[in-house]
């Protein structure tokens, strides 16, 4: 199974998570750090708004397959692929699979 999901990998992404850090005013700084990069799958995910609703707003969405490696992507952070941003917007685990997460993710504006 493992030669499987190697053969499908091949997309190359960048995680980033949103620091934590506060500015001399004590706001937010709002800056992304870089987590890892990744070798990954992408596909269109058609669950959601697009899907259910035909909702015109709603920005396409990307279920993104990789393997679970530390450190482990978490709702929020960002996937930087071929000049977009996707939001992660869950992070399954199917233990038929456990070498292996699936994100579902969302275009940011």
């Amino acid at each position: 199974m493992k030669g499987a999901l190697a053969g499908r990998l091949r997309c190359r992404v960048i995680i980033e998570r949103r620091q934590d850090a506060r500015d001399v005013l004590g706001a937010a700084s709002g800056d992304w750090i870089t987590m890892r990069s990744a070798w990954v799958e992408i596909a269109p995910d058609l669950i959601g708004p697009i899907a259910e609703a035909d909702a015109k707003a709603a920005m396409p969405r990307w279920a993104v397959t990789m393997r679970a490696e530390a450190p482990l992507p978490t709702i929020g952070d960002r996937v930087l692929w071929a000049g977009r941003r996707l939001r992660v917007r869950s992070v399954m685990a199917d233990p038929r699979a456990p070498d292996q997460l699936t994100l579902g993710t969302e275009e940011e504006r």
